[in-house]
């Protein structure tokens, strides 16, 4: 049983591996398009916002999805979807000669729609291919393999910038589905759907996510106050570019380089953070790297040169995955898989809202405040959405209760 185990969530590794390598090379040569001139920002913006939108209309009819069905099938059904996009767009760059930013900014708002389905099914998956006891050595290899394909896309990025081009990134992208979609057939998921749960219709995922939140108001509101460094991070996912190339004036292979910088020290909080979870606990844990990935955002902008971008990347990229390591193994072991789904669900419909309103806002003030000065707004937001986490688990017995138990099975020996 243990070997069988094994096999379904090396599997599952090596197929999440490669769907999130694929689109690496085509996502940074798209960014760095729409983000290397002032006139181009405004339409990467409304991109990002176009995206955003898309993805809070049809992540709750997902999440509700997600515990109904296999989730495996989801991502097929996914993978699927994006091969059949990226071979369209294939013709049309290379045959038909549409090569301006419109193609970028189309590619970005799928490719962020894909890969918002990329996150929460694997996420929901995990449960379903891995043992409870196995949770929080998984939740770090999961970090560690989620981040190693964008450090090695990185590395090809470069490689492609300098010796190839759009048409070989769009190519490598397909290759590369194609063979997660092979190693999805590959194992077998272990999922029975709660058998009380009604068909829901697309419009009633929202509501569903909406009596979640209202039956476990505490527990979803201190995970997505948790989630505020991810949030910094999505939306400096349109100030960083900006950053490299207007006031740093990098290129695409100094996106690369951080994207890959950002990826080695999410791999090194991957490998540690288990251990750091059961030497000190989960509590402690989360909030040290919190502010870790504070100073990283509240510091940077003032050292404007490529060193010091780097080595404050560094602290956002253990940072935030080393809160996401821990944060994760306290869900995965409180929440029962059948409601995975919808309390994902629950989090999404926080969070999306929160990075339109940030990007919106982000993307109306960059020209007057600049892309350090946001990048330092967002640091102090993460400050503020932690100290009210704090607030509310001193005020909540449950969230205690959560903390206490999973630290005695540490100091017991248990992963």
């Amino acid at each position: 049983m243990e070997n069988a185990s094994n096999t379904r969530y090396v599997m599952f590794l090596i197929a999440r591996f490669m769907v999130i390598m694929s689109t690496s090379p085509v996502d940074i040569m798209a960014v760095y398009r729409l983000s290397s001139s002032r006139n181009s920002v405004v339409l990467f913006g409304i991109t990002m916002l176009v995206e955003l939108c898309i993805v809070l209309v049809f992540q709750p009819f997902l999440s509700s999805r997600l515990d109904r069905i296999e989730r495996k099938t989801v991502q097929k059904v996914n993978n699927t979807l994006m091969i059949v996009v990226l071979g369209s767009m294939l013709i049309i760059y290379t045959y038909v000669g549409l090569r301006n930013n419109i193609i970028y900014s189309v590619y970005l708002v799928i490719n962020g729609v894909f890969f918002s389905v990329v996150w929460q099914t694997f996420n929901a998956m995990v449960q379903t291919v891995g043992d409870r006891e196995q949770y929080g050595k998984l939740a770090g290899l999961m970090e560690m393999m989620g981040q190693s394909p964008v450090v090695l896309g990185a590395l090809v990025s470069a490689a492609m910038f300098a010796y190839f081009g759009f048409t070989a990134s769009l190519i490598l992208s397909l290759a590369l589905l194609c063979i997660a979609l092979a190693f999805l057939y590959s194992f077998e998921e272990r999922f029975v759907p709660d058998g009380k749960l009604k068909k829901t219709k697309a419009g009633a995922g929202i509501r569903e996510n909406a009596d979640y939140i209202r039956k476990n108001s505490r527990l979803v509101m201190y995970i997505f106050l948790l989630n505020f460094p991810f949030i910094a991070i999505v939306t400096g996912n349109f100030l960083k570019p900006i950053y490299i190339s207007q006031v740093l004036h990098g290129g695409p292979s100094e996106l690369a380089i951080s994207e890959g910088v950002y990826a080695l020290a999410a791999i090194l909080a991957g490998l540690v953070m288990p251990r750091i979870n059961r030497h000190i606990g989960y509590f402690l844990s989360i909030y040290a790297c919190t502010i870790v990935f504070i100073i990283g955002s509240v510091i940077m902008p003032f050292f404007p040169f490529f060193a010091a971008y780097f080595l404050f990347q560094t602290f956002h990229g253990f940072g935030n995955p080393g809160i996401r390591v821990s944060r994760n193994t306290l869900v995965m072991k409180n929440i029962p898989r059948e409601e995975m789904g919808r309390f994902n669900g629950a989090i999404q419909l926080l969070t999306t809202p929160v990075r339109i309103i940030l990007l919106t806002v982000f993307m109306i003030t960059v020209g007057y405040l600049g892309p350090g000065m946001l990048i330092f707004i967002s640091g102090m937001l993460v400050m503020v959405a932690s100290t009210l986490s704090l607030d509310l688990y001193r005020s909540s017995p449950q969230l205690k209760a959560i903390f206490a138990t999973e630290q005695m099975i540490s100091n017991a020996g248990v992963v």
